[in-house]
């Protein structure tokens, strides 16, 4: 069962209770998520080329590698 078809280079994965978090590892990638159970992907962020995430309670974290970067978002 495909929970979000059609992405550019998809890559990483993080989950929690609710939702699927990626990347989109293409330059001015994107971080992103779906409902566990499938449906429309939200961005939550665009820009640089994201490389890994994590989440926690609160909080979803991912890296930029063009600069090095831990990027944090609350809420999730």
């Amino acid at each position: 069962m495909a929970l979000a078809p059609g992405g550019n280079n998809p890559a990483r994965i993080a989950v929690d209770g609710a939702n699927v978090y990626w990347v989109d590892q293409s330059p001015g990638g994107a971080l992103m998520k779906v409902p566990i159970s499938g449906g429309s992907p939200t961005t939550l962020y665009t820009g640089g080329v994201p490389s890994g995430v994590a989440v926690d309670d609160t909080s979803v974290y991912w890296t930029d590698s063009t600069n090095g970067t831990v990027m944090k978002l609350t809420p999730k």
